[in-house]
Parts: structure tokens; C-alpha cells; sequence
């Protein structure tokens, strides 16, 4: 939560565009990353999604000039076949949700 809290307090802003759903629902995608979305983590989740949960869009840094804006589309969900190295047949969903630039 620290780490978080000093990259909030520094101006950084960011959604989460990607969610494996081996580790949350479809709920989790979309959300801005802020205190509510990590209060709702289960606490098997890593805060900063450092073991492949989720992954983020940042779309407001004080790098940038202005913020990107953008409107939330659709969340669809893919999901892969694959074979880990002994062999087994494994299944994995990943969620995504699009992200619309607005043009100004």
C-alpha cells in the first residue's frame, strides 16, 4: 500500500485494462486503480498486481502535458489452451477492456 499511496500522491493515475481470471473476476476490469479497488482484492492478490493479475493504462502522470482522455468501451474475455511443461492441458480466461480515445 505504500508504494501505492506515494505513486497516487505523486499525480499518477491509472485503469486496469487487463485481468487474468484465474486470479479475479471481470468486475476488477475497468476500474480506476485507487483505495476502493484495492480494498476489494482478495488478500491473495498482490496490491500492485506484481504477479500478472491485472495490468493498468496509465492515463495521468505529472510527465504529461494533459491527461489522456478516454471512455471506457467494452470488456471481453479470451480465453487460451495451452500445455504446461508436464504435459497437461490447461485453460486460462484473460479480461479486456477497451479503452476509446476522445479527440479534443
Amino acid at each position: 500500500m505504500e508504494l501505492l499511496e506515494e505513486f497516487w500522491d505523486l499525480g499518477f493515475n491509472t485503469i486496469v485494462v487487463a485481468i487474468n481470471g484465474n486470479k479475479l473476476d471481470k468486475s476488477f476490469c475497468g476500474r480506476i486503480l485507487d483505495c476502493d479497488f484495492v480494498k476489494d482484492l482478495p488478500k491473495t492478490v498482490d496490491s500492485c498486481g506484481e504477479n500478472g493479475e491485472f495490468h493498468t493504462f496509465v492515463f495521468e502522470t505529472p510527465y504529461f502535458k494533459n491527461s489522456i482522455q478516454f471512455d471506457i468501451g467494452e470488456t471481453v474475455d479470451k480465453t487460451y489452451h495451452f500445455k504446461n511443461s508436464d504435459g497437461d492441458d490447461l485453460t486460462s480466461t484473460y479480461f479486456f477492456t477497451d479503452l476509446i480515445p476522445k479527440h479534443t
